[in-house]
């Protein structure tokens, strides 16, 4: 706090990388008592298991937001119950992957699928999540929706495709990576874009076909023998002071 030249932060958000450590609740409660102290407003946590963010509650960690991969093309926060245990404790869900690295764009429609090396880490993970939707030939369906949904609202396939996450239950706001300058003057035009239950619907016909991906939220990643984990890196902090 001395160095952000603070009396407290707003948001205090902790991670936890190793599920076989069911210290997390020993943690969270340490963070709790910060949030008590007055050293921060809120606590949040980040990629924890639907069970994990219960047995936190159980334990009186006052969370008040999750930060989660949510996305068109991943709905485990949905299908695994996440949703409504947030719903029922109100607690606000700040989503991320929303654009899937930038596949969801008019960049990818009717593309050719790609293949490896891809340009970056975040281009290989998403296009596991988008294998795992159902493969590209359903992703591009997804993105000519989007597209038609886009130019009826006079808007971008990416302001359509955060507006619907959005409008979801539960969800506060979405985190996206700009690349460029650019990007951000589209993106500011996401305020106005509405949808409206024919293009709900429309969208929703095409998520229906989804294969997967399966699991709790951030399961699969948690995997590291499987293809998502073996692709994350845990180890970020080993060799620093």
């Amino acid at each position: 706090l001395a160095r952000l030249g603070v009396d407290r932060v707003d948001m205090l958000q902790f991670a936890w990388w190793d599920a076989n450590r069911s210290d997390y609740i020993a943690a969270a409660k340490a963070y709790a008592g910060m949030v008590k102290r007055g050293k921060a407003r809120y606590l949040g946590g980040i990629n924890f298991l639907t069970t994990e963010i219960k047995a936190m509650l159980d334990a009186g960690v006052p969370l008040v937001s999750h930060q989660l991969q949510y996305s068109l093309i991943d709905d485990r926060p949905e299908r695994s119950g996440h949703v409504a245990l947030c719903l029922q404790h109100g607690i606000k869900l700040t989503c991320y992957g929303v654009l899937a690295g930038g596949f969801v764009s008019e960049r990818w429609l009717d593309k050719d699928e790609p293949v490896e090396p891809f340009a970056n880490r975040s281009l290989r993970k998403y296009k596991l999540i988008i294998d795992d939707f159902g493969g590209w030939p359903l992703f591009q369906e997804l993105l000519g929706v989007l597209k038609r949904v886009a130019d009826k609202r006079r808007t971008s396939i990416a302001n359509v495709a955060m507006r619907a996450i959005l409008d979801k239950p539960a969800v506060a706001s979405v985190i996206i990576g700009a690349v460029n300058r650019s990007h951000l003057a589209d993106h500011l035009e996401l305020a106005r874009v509405r949808l409206d239950a024919d293009d709900s619907f429309a969208i929703g016909a095409v998520t229906a076909k989804r294969e997967g991906p399966e699991g709790d939220t951030y399961e699969l990643e948690r995997d590291k023998a499987g293809r998502h984990g073996r692709i994350m890196k845990y180890n970020l902090n080993v060799g620093r002071a």
